[in-house]
């Protein structure tokens, strides 16, 4: 038998030609916005429960776990994830080993990654330490980088075979889950505690994870292959190096405030930021689709781009408006303490979401054309700006000035950005004899 990876008429069938306005890019990119919605938006319901049944402690110390485990799924996923989407048609005929080779390689790098947080965890003297408190804390922190980093490559194998809506249901299964077992919570008054707050979130990954092996259930093709591993960590090794950048200061800021100012501040922080990322989930889904396009077929690159930069802000602009406008209703929601510290912050982070879409389609024209340098030198120089920024200020000022510096950070970068992504494009025109 082959893999559910090999072309077949179900693949082709699922990739229609454009009709009526739509494109391959739309559609995928639809589907993981969609998909990404529902995580940001069942995420933010399972922050307002939590917010509800257990204590602001309590919630910024998981806050800080699942930050760690977000962190340690981006040092594991190594860049296979983007490797894999340039790679899927190169390796036509070899998919099985392709993404065999794909768990192969995450498998190892989470093992790595993970043990190095828990061993920061246990020589770590502020509420970061939570993590390490107990063997069964350890353990399901583990589990959930492990299938966490599975889940991503998963996500990146439907959209390099243009299923974006997959993403969508094991998203959903995923916020489902986790926000279940607080019925027992609610119904029975449990004690709960910040292991057993982890656990719930801990069994939406679970879920998804179930999904992506229901999504590719014949894997009798599955195969390692030296060769193609070296492809996945060839192309891969500089994409690792542009998405840890990018990704940085998302990951790594809550577990600087958790240190610096305290669990209850990182607790008003990560739900802020939750907030936000719900509207910056559109421009990275969008980037992502632009990708794989690109990735695939150069040719019409500069079209795809615009195509992608106007769908982006057709759908990003208005949920930031709307955003901005229900702050404090919907901060109101998770506790009195959550819209006060929280409300201007996720104002001034919307803001943002104009100069991150045009970071992000610079970072998509630069992976779909094999300029991840550059990328990675402006990605690292926003990670540096925004976190170096906050730890100046973090003891200084409240977490408005946490957002202005992450705010006048990516601005800086879309002002390079802009005008080397339109430099970008008229390349690739002259090179594709395009008027």
């Amino acid at each position: 038998m082959t893999s559910r990876l090999a072309p077949s008429a179900a693949d082709a069938a699922s990739r229609p030609a454009s009709n009526a306005g739509q494109t391959k890019l739309a559609r995928n990119a639809t589907g993981l916005v969609l998909g990404k919605a529902a995580q940001t938006g069942l995420g933010f319901l399972f922050w307002v429960v939590a917010a509800r049944l257990f204590t602001e402690a309590e919630v910024g110390v998981v806050a800080a776990m699942v930050a760690a485990t977000m962190l340690s799924i981006q040092f594991s996923i190594f860049g296979v994830d983007a490797a894999f989407i340039s790679l899927y048609s190169v390796h036509d005929s070899r998919r099985g080993a392709l993404l065999g080779s794909a768990l192969a390689l995450v498998s190892f790098t989470s093992l790595i990654s993970t043990v190095a947080i828990v061993i920061y965890a246990l020589l770590s003297d502020s509420d970061f330490g939570a993590l390490a408190d107990s063997p069964m804390s350890i353990g399901a922190f583990l589990l959930a980088a492990m299938l966490g980093t599975y889940v991503v490559l998963f996500e990146r194998v439907s959209v390099a075979r243009r299923r974006g809506h997959e993403v969508l249901v094991r998203n959903v299964a995923n916020g489902v889950v986790s926000i279940f077992p607080f019925l027992a919570i609610w119904a029975f008054d449990v004690d709960g505690g910040s292991t057993t707050l982890f656990a719930f979130w801990l069994g939406g990954i679970v879920a998804a994870f179930g999904f992506c092996i229901h999504h590719n259930t014949t894997l009798d093709g599955l195969s390692t292959d030296r060769h193609v591993a070296r492809d996945l960590v060839r192309v891969g090794m500089p994409n690792y190096l542009l998405a840890s950048a990018e990704r940085l200061p998302m990951l790594v800021l809550p577990v600087v405030i958790v240190t610096i100012l305290g669990a209850s501040t990182s607790a008003h922080w990560y739900t802020t930021w939750q907030m936000a990322f719900a509207v910056y989930s559109i421009p990275i889904a969008v980037g992502t689709a632009l990708f794989a396009e690109g990735a695939s077929n150069r040719k019409h690159l500069d079209s795809e781009t615009r195509r992608a930069l106007s769908f982006a802000f057709a759908i990003a602009i208005p949920c930031a408006a709307t955003a901005a406008i229900l702050a404090p209703v919907a901060l109101g929601i998770l506790g009195p303490s959550y819209a006060d510290a929280g409300t201007k912050p996720l104002r001034i982070l919307l803001v943002g979401v104009v100069p991150f879409i045009f970071v992000q389609a610079y970072y998509a024209v630069c992976r779909a054309t094999g300029r991840l340098r550059e990328a990675s030198v402006l990605a690292a120089t926003i990670a540096i700006g925004s976190i170096g920024g906050v730890v100046v200020v973090a003891s200084r000022f409240d977490l408005s000035g946490i957002a202005t510096i992450w705010i006048l950070s990516i601005t800086m970068g879309a002002l390079w950005a802009l005008p080397r992504t339109v430099q970008l494009l008229r390349l690739e025109s002259i090179r594709n004899g395009e008027s």
